[in-house]
C-alpha cells in the first residue's frame, strides 16, 4: 500500500484521523472570507478538506491542527518542529507543508542580502525544505507527507523547481497549483492573499488525490451548497 492509502485504512480501522498543517498566512487563512462566521483557519482549504474527510468517512473522529502562521518558512518551523509535534500532532496521520510562497522570498532575501550568490538561493531552499520533510519522516513515521505548492506568481518560478525535486526524491505525492494555467491564478486576486474559492480549488484537489488513492467511487464537493 502506498503511506497515503495505508493512513486512509487506518483512519477507517480506527475511526480516528489528525491533520497536521504546516504553513504561511495564505495557509493560515489570511484574507479568506466567504461568510462573516466562516474565516481565518475555519475558510481555509485544509479546514474544506477536514470537513469532506469527516463525510467520506463518517463514523471516524477528524482532527485538524492548523499549526499556519504568516511568513513561517520552511527553515523556521524546521527549527522548532520538535516542541511543535508533541501531543496529539505527534500521532499525526497526514501532514500538509506549504511553504513555497515563503521559501522564495526568504532564497531571494539571501541572495540580494549578499550573504550568497543568488544562483545559490535555489540549493539553500532545497537543503532546509528536505530538512524538514526528513525531521518529519522521522517524528512522525506513520504519517503521509503531503507537499502543497501554492501559487504566488513569477516570484516562486525558481523556488518551486527545488521543491519538486525533492518531493520527487522521496516519491511524496505533490499538490501542485503554482502554474499559472490552473484556476485561482495571483492574478485574479483582489487582495496579496487568495480568495475563499482559491481555497475551495485546493481543497477538491486533495480530496481528488486522496478518493484516487482510496479508489472511492465518488468524489465529494465540499461546501456547494453554502457558495
Amino acid at each position: 500500500l502506498s503511506p497515503l492509502k495505508s493512513v486512509l485504512h487506518r483512519i477507517v480501522t480506527s475511526s480516528r484521523g489528525t491533520v497536521v498543517v504546516l504553513g504561511g498566512s495564505e495557509t493560515a487563512g489570511i484574507d479568506c472570507v466567504q461568510r462573516p462566521e466562516v474565516v481565518g483557519k475555519g475558510c481555509a482549504w485544509s479546514a474544506r478538506f477536514a470537513v469532506w474527510l469527516a463525510e467520506v468517512f463518517p463514523n471516524a473522529s477528524i482532527r485538524l491542527l492548523n499549526f499556519a502562521q504568516g511568513g513561517t518558512t520552511s527553515s523556521v518551523i524546521l527549527g522548532g518542529i520538535g516542541a511543535l509535534l508533541v501531543g496529539e500532532a505527534s500521532k499525526a496521520d497526514i501532514i500538509f507543508v506549504d511553504t513555497l510562497v515563503n521559501d522564495a522570498h526568504e532564497s531571494r532575501m539571501w541572495g540580494n542580502s549578499g550573504s550568497i550568490q543568488v544562483s545559490e538561493g535555489s540549493s539553500f531552499l532545497a537543503v532546509s525544505y528536505e530538512a524538514l520533510l526528513r525531521s518529519l519522516f522521522e517524528l512522525c513515521p506513520h504519517a503521509s507527507v503531503i507537499p502543497l505548492l501554492s501559487a504566488c506568481g513569477p516570484a516562486c518560478a525558481s523556488a518551486r523547481v527545488p521543491h519538486v525535486a525533492v518531493a520527487r526524491h522521496y516519491k511524496l505525492p505533490v499538490v501542485d497549483i503554482s502554474h499559472s494555467s490552473l484556476p485561482g491564478w495571483v492574478t485574479n486576486w483582489k487582495k496579496m492573499h487568495p480568495p475563499w474559492q482559491v481555497h475551495q480549488v485546493i481543497a477538491d484537489m486533495l480530496a481528488i488525490l486522496c478518493a484516487r488513492t482510496w479508489s472511492m467511487d465518488s468524489i465529494h464537493t465540499l461546501w456547494t451548497s453554502q457558495a
